[in-house]
């Protein structure tokens, strides 16, 4: 569909582990599209320990043309966190 469109700076920073770096990421992507995405990506040096994300405010974003949807719009947004090579 590509109405809906999650754009950031992602702030990832490392609170836990063998050293407390921090990683910025640029992310924009729609995400309504039935495609999995790959929102965060760390480094496997740097994998291991605990992570707080940060979004920026207000990263989602709903494009859609008045013309095609004049009523109520509603969507389910799934979070899945994978550990994988």
């Amino acid at each position: 569909m590509n109405s809906l469109l999650l754009k950031s700076n992602l702030k990832i920073y490392k609170e836990k582990g063998s050293s407390n770096e921090s990683i910025n990421q640029q992310f924009s992507n729609y995400i309504d599209n039935g495609t999995p995405i790959t929102l965060i990506n760390v480094p496997s040096k740097s994998s291991n320990g605990l992570f707080k994300i940060s979004f920026e405010e207000n990263p989602l974003q709903l494009n859609l043309s008045p013309s095609l949807y004049e009523d109520d719009y509603s969507t389910t947004v799934k979070w899945s966190i994978v550990d994988a090579p």
